[in-house]
Parts: C-alpha cells; structure tokens; sequence
C-alpha cells in the first residue's frame, strides 16, 4: 500500500502562502511573516458537507467516555469511561437513566484506564464480552485483554468471577487498546509502543516483530495454542517467520487508537496517532508494515 504525507508548509508555499525561504514572496531579504487571510481552498472534488453536531441521548451524562459497543442480542448500547465504568442504556433518546455494567475500579488492584470492549460474534449463544484495561505504566503485563459471561437477568451485568485474562502486553503512554471482531469471527487487537510521545518510539519497537507493541493482532478466542489462553490463526502472516510474534496480523503503527471493519467491504480502518502536525487513517493490509 503506497501513502503520500505532505506537510503543511509545502502544500502553502505551493500556493505562494508563505514567503520562500522565510523572505518576501519575491524572494528578496526576510520580513515579519505576513498574516494569510484571503484563503479559498476547497475541499476537492466536493466541498464539506454541512454537519451539525446533536445530543444523541440528551438526559445522559458521561465522564470521559472512550468506547461505544453493542450487540443484537440485547437491546441496550453500551458506553465505557476511560476511569473503568461501563454503563448501559435502552436505545432510546428519550432515555435518561444508565445502569452499572461493570464497574473496574472496584474489581482490579491498581486498575488505570479502560480501553476497549466488544461482544462475541456469537454472543446469543455463549454470553462472552471482552475487555482491554491497563495498569501502572511500565509494567510488563500491565495491558490486559479479558473475557467474562454476561448475566442476562434483568439489567445486564459482567460477571467477574470467572473472568479469564486471554493476553497480557506492555503498558506505559501508548497503550493502544482497541478490540473488535472481524467478518472471520477473529478478534483483532490494537497495541501501541508502549512509551509516551517524546522521544518517538523510544523502545525501538515499531519495526521490531518479536514482540506484541506498536501492532495489530489477529488471535481466536475459541481456541488455544499451547501454553496460550488463545489460539494463533495458521494464516496470520508472520506464522512460520522466525523469531516473530505469530499473533502478529500488521505493524509498524505508534497508537492504533481506534478501529473498525467495514460493514460492505470489510476492510479494517484504523486510526493512529500522529507526531507533530498529522494523524493517520489506514486502510490496513494483512502483513502491512504502516
């Protein structure tokens, strides 16, 4: 897959926006940069469409909301706060009470954030959610992606005991977190480089296949691998590539923060956090190095 970056001040010295070389626009000896008031760009081919943001469940109210989930299993959406609640609600605008789903600030000893949430392609049948939460930074095995069975009797609850945790990574800044079910009923999870943002990549991770940061992973939770929680697609495409993570499904991003498959082609769209002036959408490709 092929990208093209380009960078705020060549797109304007392109237009004659700013002066070259720090002078006048002739190009004559450097002057006090002029203010650009006369913009007209466009979007191309279109111009933006005219959105409007609105309450979509006005008599609610969350704190630092992160995830928005949902099964067809259960008529209620599902909201998580990075500070470790999950609440649910009837899919009604008129709605304004939300009910404790879980709750991890009381369930996890040295609990830090929430991250991610989704539910079993299959989970009429067997009642499983998974979540990814993380520790203290620093910590080996401070990200953590779990399973737990729903209790379905009266307002959905998670059941915390029991829960298994399926697989632990690095934690620290860059967390990553994300985790969502693909159209082959596998679970993908997003992985960051597990440090904060200066200096980049600090840990020399993000071209680094032998281990699980600054990834996308590809793993089934209906089975296990030896010694693993989960089980390694045989198709995932660092398989047989020695000294590399077989869960590994692409690489080479800094914080997978968000991502979703396409509901027409199924294609993953990822979003991944940026340095300095530009964040980062993919289209992301199995054995892609973004």
């Amino acid at each position: 897959m092929r990208h093209r970056f380009f960078t705020t001040t060549a797109i304007l010295l392109s237009l004659g926006a700013l002066p070259a070389q720090g002078g006048d626009p002739d190009g004559t000896a450097p002057s006090r940069a002029r203010p650009w008031l006369g913009s007209r760009i466009r979007g191309t081919p279109d111009p933006p469409l005219p959105y409007r943001v609105e309450p979509a469940f006005p008599g609610l109210k969350f704190r630092e909301p992160i995830l928005l989930a949902s099964t067809p299993a259960i008529p209620r959406l599902f909201v998580g706060e990075q500070g470790g609640r999950v609440l649910s609600f009837p899919a009604d605008t008129s709605c304004d009470r939300a009910e404790v789903f879980i709750d991890l600030r009381t369930r996890v000893p040295g609990f830090n954030s929430l991250y991610g949430m989704t539910f079993h392609p299959r989970f009429a049948e067997n009642r499983k959610v998974y979540l990814c939460y993380v520790l203290k930074d620093e910590d080996p095995e401070g990200s953590r992606v779990v399973e737990m069975e729903v209790d379905l009797n009266g307002v959905p609850r998670a059941r915390w005991e029991g829960q298994r945790v399926l697989l632990t990574f690095r934690s620290g800044g860059h967390n990553g977190g994300c985790i969502e079910f693909g159209p082959d009923g596998l679970l993908y999870l997003a992985t960051g480089d597990a440090v904060g943002p200066n200096p980049p990549d600090a840990l020399r991770t993000g071209q680094d296949l032998g281990d699980l940061l600054s990834c996308i992973l590809r793993i089934d939770v209906d089975r296990k691998s030896p010694g693993k929680e989960y089980a390694i697609p045989a198709d995932n495409p660092f398989v047989s590539v020695a000294g590399a993570r077989g869960e590994i499904w692409a690489y080479g991003f800094r914080n997978p923060w968000k991502m979703t498959f396409d509901r027409a082609g199924g294609g993953l769209w990822t979003a991944d956090v940026g340095w300095d002036l530009w964040e980062m959408v993919y289209l992301v490709e199995r054995g892609g190095n973004y």
